[in-house]
């Protein structure tokens, strides 16, 4: 039973860093595909810091499967 619920919970786990994940791609989908005209130094720096978050999740995402 203890090792059903440790997966259990892993699972979730993994369930949820994939959601956080998958938000990230989206943000960082909807910053780059703005006009160029209209993309800021703040998207592009944005954008850098949610790629960052998105490799340490795949990381994680990795290990947990």
């Amino acid at each position: 039973m203890i090792i059903k619920r440790h997966m259990d919970e892993e699972n979730r786990e993994l369930r949820g860093a994939i959601a956080d994940m998958s938000r990230m791609v989206r943000d960082m989908l909807d910053l780059s595909i703005k006009p160029l005209a209209e993309i800021t130094r703040d998207d592009l720096d944005r954008i850098f810091d949610l790629e960052s978050d998105v490799n340490r999740f795949q990381m994680r995402i990795d290990d947990l499967a």
